[in-house]
């Protein structure tokens, strides 16, 4: 039974064999390997393996609350976990990797206002960061997946670590665990920009409560005298509003009520996945309230500048 997770701890990769045993929540692509270890404890394990270069043995717990005997074995950036599974348990087809994640997004193509919702080239995109304020806080970590077509290419994203150049508070470490020792080999969000750039080049950004991230991708740009990212942008909690106006409009809440199950949260490429799903989720409701194309979309849900209502 094979695990493998990134350096900010989202699965990448599983087989059947895993995900049987530990149970879907935790183990399938896309959802925090932190659902299912202590934090700590898969740290600690993790420097252990890289500085003795061999595997570092652990227990986990499995969908019964029995302990299961693993080990994780690190990589450049995140590791793998691995744990023998009865042979009566699993079938021979179970033990294959599930491989989706390396499905290629189409090229962006060029779309109007009149493309549909679902036709759209998509980017979406989520920021971690040392707080709040757009103007004056940095970007710790990059999220983003492409969508098209109602599917979310996994295969296709960013999931960055960012040495932010300032201090990271305790109450944003509490927030999306991402401290000081963390992103003190990562790169500064300068190197980094071409690469995000040239992801969103032709495509829609989307997110929820996307204005932020775009005021402080702003102010970064600015800061570091880069190329301003200019991609247009939907703002999912407005489109969420629409639909549901008396609902709560958080990430969670807009996820929930959308019949979506909830993963990942707080690390930006988790973020971005819901995000993706629950944009997905909504092109049918959307469709059937008169929203049908971008720029209906975009009459309702163009983000507006951050702080101004």
């Amino acid at each position: 039974a094979v695990i493998v997770f990134t350096g900010t701890g989202l699965v990448a990769l599983s087989n059947a064999a895993a995900r049987r045993r530990l149970g879907e929540f935790g183990t399938a692509p896309g959802h925090s390997v932190f659902s299912i270890v202590d934090h700590g404890l898969l740290d600690a394990a993790l420097r252990r393996a890289r500085d003795t270069r061999r595997p570092v043995e652990f227990a986990l717990a499995d969908t019964e609350g029995k302990s299961v005997e693993a080990q994780v074995a690190g990589l450049a950036e995140g590791g793998v976990i691995s744990f023998l599974a009865p042979v009566e348990e699993v079938l021979p087809e179970q033990t294959a990797m599930d491989l989706s994640l390396g499905s290629a997004a189409p090229e962006p193509a060029p779309f109007l206002n009149a493309t549909p919702l679902g036709a759209l080239p998509i980017v979406s995109l989520d920021l971690e960061t040392t707080g709040l304020e757009a103007a004056r806080d940095r970007v710790v970590s990059i999220g983003a997946v492409r969508v098209q077509d109602g599917h979310v290419f996994t295969g296709a994203s960013l999931d960055l670590l960012v040495r932010p150049g300032i201090q990271i508070p305790e109450r944003s470490f509490r927030v999306h665990g991402i401290g000081d020792e963390l992103v003190a080999g990562a790169p500064p969000l300068p190197e980094l920009w071409e690469e995000l750039t040239r992801f969103c080049e032709g495509c829609v950004i989307v997110g929820h409560q996307i204005g932020f991230d775009l005021a402080v991708l702003a102010a970064e740009a600015k800061r570091h005298k880069l190329v301003p990212i200019t991609a247009p942008a939907l703002d999912t909690m407005a489109l969420f509003k629409h639909i549901a106006p008396d609902e709560r409009i958080g990430l969670d809440s807009a996820a929930e009520a959308m019949g979506l199950s909830i993963f990942g949260r707080h690390t930006a490429l988790g973020d971005a996945i819901v995000t993706a799903e629950l944009f997905n989720a909504m092109v049918p409701e959307l469709r059937q309230r008169g929203i049908a194309d971008y720029g209906a979309a975009l009459d309702l849900a163009a983000p507006r500048p951050w702080g101004r209502e």
